[in-house]
C-alpha cells in the first residue's frame, strides 16, 4: 500500500506483481513536486534484482482497496467450486492421460510402477483356482 511507510529491513508481499514477496533495502525522500511528499524505497527480490516504489503517498488509488460486498456469491468457495469444476475436471484428466507414468484402472488412477505384471501363466493358475471352486469366490480359510 503506497500510503504505508516501511522501515529497511521489512519483508513485503506485492499482489499486483503476482504475490512476489521482497525485502526493503533503502529509502529516500522524492524529489517531485506535484505530488508532494513521499519516501522511494528500493525492494531487492529474491533473486530477481530490485526495484522502487513509492512510501507514504497520501493519494493513490491502491491506498484503498476494493470493497467486496458480504453477499458477493461470486466469492462463495462453494459457488467457485460449482462454476469451475468442469474447467478443473479437463485439465486434470488431461494431465493425467499425458503422464506416461499413470495408468487408469476401472476409473481410478494408479502408478504404472506399482502394478503387478500377469502372465500367461498366471492366467492359466487363476483359471484353476475358479474350476476348482466350481467358479465361485473361496472363504477366507481356504
Amino acid at each position: 500500500m503506497p500510503g504505508e511507510r516501511y522501515p529497511v529491513g521489512e519483508k513485503l508481499v506485492f499482489p499486483s506483481l503476482n504475490w512476489k514477496k521482497g525485502k526493503v533495502t533503502s529509502l529516500r525522500p522524492s524529489v517531485n513536486p506535484t505530488l508532494g511528499e513521499f519516501e522511494v524505497i528500493e525492494v531487492e527480490f529474491d533473486g530477481e534484482g530490485a526495484q522502487l516504489f513509492a512510501a507514504g503517498l497520501a493519494d493513490h488509488k491502491l491506498n484503498r482497496p476494493v470493497e467486496v460486498a458480504a453477499d458477493d456469491q461470486m466469492l462463495n468457495p462453494v459457488n467457485v467450486v460449482k462454476s469451475t469444476v468442469q474447467i478443473w475436471n479437463k485439465k486434470l484428466t488431461a494431465a493425467l492421460l499425458a503422464d506416461n507414468a499413470l495408468v487408469q484402472v476401472a476409473g481410478r488412477w494408479f502408478p504404472r510402477a506399482l502394478l503387478v505384471d500377469v502372465n500367461v501363466g498366471h492366467l492359466n493358475l487363476a483359471e484353476a483356482v475358479l474350476d476348482e471352486a466350481g467358479g465361485k469366490p473361496l472363504p477366507t480359510k481356504a
